[in-house]
C-alpha cells in the first residue's frame, strides 16, 4: 500500500498505470481492514494480530504497520460509511462486506450524502483532496464532490461528478479538489452527493499536502 500510495502520484506514471495501482491500492486496503479483529462487546474494530494462526494477539508492531500502510502519503485517509464519516441514512445506500459506500437504484437508495465531515481542523495551507469513486455507467446530473468550511461556510472548492472523471468496465477513480485555507478556525468537511441516475460507489477521501 505504501509503494502505491506513492506511485499514484509519480508524474511518470501513465494514466493505464495509474489505473490499475489505484485499484490495487483500494483492494490492498478493503483487505487490510477486513483483517481487523473485531470487539464482540462492541462490534468494532479494535486492531491486528501479528498472524493468523490461533493464539495470536495483537500487537503494537503489527497495528503500526497497517496504519502506516492505510494512510501512506497523506495526512488523513477517511473510510466512507465509517466514523468519523458520516452519511444520509435516511438515503438506505449500502456499506458493503469490502468496505466501499455504494448507491444502488435497484436496491432503492434515494438521493442524498455519501460522506459529510468529519470537521476536522486544518493548519491554514494548500491540500489536495482525493474522492475514490467508480460507476459503472457514468452520466450526467450524478451529483457533485466539495470541500466545505463549516466554521464559516464557505465552499473551498467543488465539481460536479462529470462522466469523464469516471474510468470505463467500473474501474476506480480519483477525483481531486485542490484548496486553499486562510481560516485558522476551520473546521473542514469534505461531502459527496449522489443524485439516482446511475449507481455510484465511494471508497476513501484522503488529504495530502500541496
Amino acid at each position: 500500500m505504501i509503494l502505491s500510495a506513492n506511485l499514484m502520484n509519480h508524474p511518470k506514471i501513465s494514466a493505464q498505470n495509474q489505473s490499475e495501482i489505484i485499484t490495487y491500492y483500494i483492494s490492498a486496503r478493503s483487505i487490510t481492514i477486513s483483517l481487523q479483529e473485531i470487539s464482540e462487546a462492541a462490534n468494532l474494530p479494535i486492531g491486528w494480530k501479528s498472524d493468523t494462526t490461533p493464539g495470536s494477539l495483537i500487537n503494537i508492531e503489527t497495528v503500526s504497520a497497517m496504519v502506516l500502510g492505510l494512510g501512506a502519503d497523506s495526512l488523513y485517509a477517511f473510510e466512507a460509511g465509517r466514523d468519523p464519516m458520516g452519511y444520509s441514512r435516511e438515503s438506505n445506500f449500502f456499506l458493503r462486506s469490502h468496505n466501499v459506500l455504494s448507491a444502488a437504484i435497484e436496491g432503492g437508495s434515494k438521493k442524498g450524502f455519501m460522506a459529510f465531515g468529519p470537521y476536522i481542523q486544518l493548519t491554514p495551507g494548500k491540500y489536495f483532496i482525493e474522492f475514490y469513486l467508480r460507476c459503472p455507467n457514468p452520466t450526467s446530473g450524478l451529483g457533485y464532490v466539495d470541500v466545505q468550511d463549516s466554521d464559516s461556510g464557505i465552499v473551498a472548492n467543488s465539481t460536479a461528478l462529470y462522466s469523464y472523471y469516471f474510468l470505463p468496465s467500473n474501474k476506480w477513480s480519483r477525483v481531486q479538489l485542490a484548496i486553499s485555507i486562510k481560516n485558522p478556525n476551520n473546521k473542514m468537511q469534505f461531502r459527496c452527493w449522489w443524485e439516482p441516475v446511475s449507481n455510484m460507489d465511494i471508497s476513501l477521501i484522503r488529504v495530502r499536502s500541496l
